[in-house]
Parts: C-alpha cells; sequence; structure tokens
C-alpha cells in the first residue's frame, strides 16, 4: 500500500509537467464572424445583369487616345508590375508553408581521400605512402505531424495574405486607371484653355494698340490705356500658366504610364463631342526618344 502510494506521488509531478506541456500546444482560437442583418431582396425591381465594373469601364468614353494610354500604363507601369511580382511572392509562400506538411527526404553524398606520409613521427610501419579513399551514402527522413495544426494553421495565414495582396493587385489597378483617366482629361481643359488664351491674347494684344493709338492721339484717357494693358498682361499670365499645366500633366501621364511621352498636338483633328478643343495624339517612347 505504502509503496503504491509512493509511486502514485512521485509520478505527479511528471503528469503536471505533461499537462503544462500539452497546455502550451493548444490551438488557435476559431474565426469569429459576425451577422449583418441584411434585406431578403433590394429596394428596387431591377433584375440583376453584368455591370459597367465587369468590362473595361472606360470604353464608356468612346475615346481611343485614352483606351490606348490605359493599355499602355496597365503592361508598363512600375507600380503595378511590383504588386503583381508581390502576388508571385505570396503564391510562392504558400506552396513552400503547405509543404511542410509532407515528409522531407535529404539524400548525402561525399567522396574523397587522405594520404599518411611514410616519413613522420610516430614512423608509419609501411615503407611507402598510405592513400585511404573516404565515400559516404547518407539518407535522412523527416515527417513532422500537424498534430496540433501549426502547419495547417501557417498556410492559412499565407493563403489569406495571398488573397489580400491579390486583392491590392486589383486596387492599384483601379487607382492607375482611375489617376491616367484624371490627368487625361485635365490636359484636354488645359488644351482648351491654351486654344481659348492664345486667341483672347491676340485679340488683347491689338485691342492695346488701338488704346494706344487713341491715347496718344487725345481721344480717350490715360486710365482707358494702362486698362487695356493690364488686361493683356493678365491675358499673357494666364496663356504661361496653360503652357506650365500642359508640361506637368504630361509629366504626369509619363511617370503613370511607366514611359517616355511624345505629344503632338494636331489642331485641325477635334474630338468627337468637343468642338475646337485640339486633337491630341500620343507617341510612347523609350528614354533615347526612340518610338517604341
Amino acid at each position: 500500500m505504502r509503496a503504491a502510494l509512493r509511486s502514485s506521488l512521485a509520478c505527479t509531478p511528471l503528469a503536471a509537467a505533461a499537462l503544462a506541456l500539452l497546455g502550451g500546444c493548444s490551438l488557435p482560437p476559431g474565426t469569429i464572424t459576425g451577422t449583418v442583418a441584411a434585406p431578403p431582396a433590394y429596394r428596387s425591381d431591377i433584375a440583376p445583369g453584368p455591370t459597367a465594373a465587369a468590362d473595361p469601364w472606360w470604353n464608356l468614353y468612346q475615346d481611343e487616345v485614352l483606351v490606348e494610354l490605359l493599355r499602355t500604363a496597365l503592361a508598363e507601369n512600375r507600380d503595378l508590375k511590383v504588386a503583381l511580382a508581390r502576388i508571385d511572392e505570396a503564391r510562392a509562400l504558400v506552396t513552400v508553408t503547405g509543404a511542410a506538411r509532407y515528409p522531407t527526404l535529404d539524400l548525402g553524398v561525399a567522396s574523397g581521400w587522405s594520404r599518411f606520409s611514410r616519413v613522420g613521427f610516430p614512423a608509419s610501419p609501411s615503407p611507402s605512402d598510405v592513400t585511404t579513399a573516404l565515400n559516404r551514402l547518407s539518407l535522412d527522413m523527416a515527417w513532422e505531424l500537424d498534430v496540433f495544426g501549426r502547419i495547417r494553421n501557417e498556410t492559412a495565414a499565407q493563403q489569406a495574405l495571398f488573397f489580400a495582396t491579390v486583392e491590392a493587385h486589383q486596387a492599384a489597378q483601379v487607382v492607375l486607371v482611375s489617376e491616367v483617366a484624371r490627368v487625361y482629361f485635365e490636359l484636354r481643359a488645359s488644351d482648351a484653355q491654351l486654344e481659348i488664351t492664345t486667341r483672347t491674347l491676340a485679340s488683347s494684344g491689338r485691342y492695346l494698340e488701338l488704346a494706344k493709338v487713341r491715347f496718344e492721339g487725345g481721344k480717350t484717357s490715360e486710365l482707358d490705356f494702362r486698362q487695356a494693358e493690364a488686361e493683356h498682361y493678365r491675358t499673357q499670365v494666364q496663356h504661361l500658366d496653360a503652357q506650365r499645366q500642359i508640361a506637368l500633366r504630361e509629366n504626369q501621364l509619363s511617370v503613370l504610364l511607366g514611359r517616355f511621352v511624345a505629344v503632338l498636338r494636331v489642331l485641325a483633328g477635334p474630338m468627337a463631342g468637343a468642338v475646337g478643343m485640339p486633337y491630341r495624339r500620343f507617341v510612347v517612347c523609350n528614354l533615347a526618344g526612340a518610338v517604341l
């Protein structure tokens, strides 16, 4: 009876240590998802169908120049290429993490030789040098049993990161397309402003000459002449600002497209639906200026 009691008391620390180790290997909690009270149907009676988001929405503008710019940006933008490379990286990490569920087999082969000289201390009994060949072949196999779900949970985490990377790439595409479209239309607006200020500048210049002649002839006061002069200078500032905005937008397009963009203006061909606006033709070039 006493021996059995002593053995049970001796096993108590071992059992406590085993329970502590098992407690440290507890599984992570499951994913907690909330419930959202949603109506069974939409308030409108419109039947579900394909939306504009399913297709390239920029085709709605019916602008061939913009569509070509967007195609170039989606193919050549540097940030988009980085996001695409991150998708490949995340996919590879999922594969590497999931491979830990399978056994690993390591095969090692080694070969060499050693030579012992007959001259040495202590003296060798052999009358000549002794050469010994060393060959080794090893085979190691290991397999970690995923008892507590460590590998399974790590694989699930990498899969979630992979899906997040894919969504980040799609978000980058949406931002890129919207930025190219915004800069393009701002550039077209600057073109229109440049055309207006060019005509206004020519008209104000002629009026300034007339006001100067009338002032020097004594027909009007100096105030009228100075007002015409101030209006002419104000239009000249607007004209220069329109040129600056055009150069800025062209540089922004070059960054978004990932290529140097040479811009050719064709004033004889206004865009349909925008009478008087100069039509733009973009030529994508490399850094040396050669057309691609």
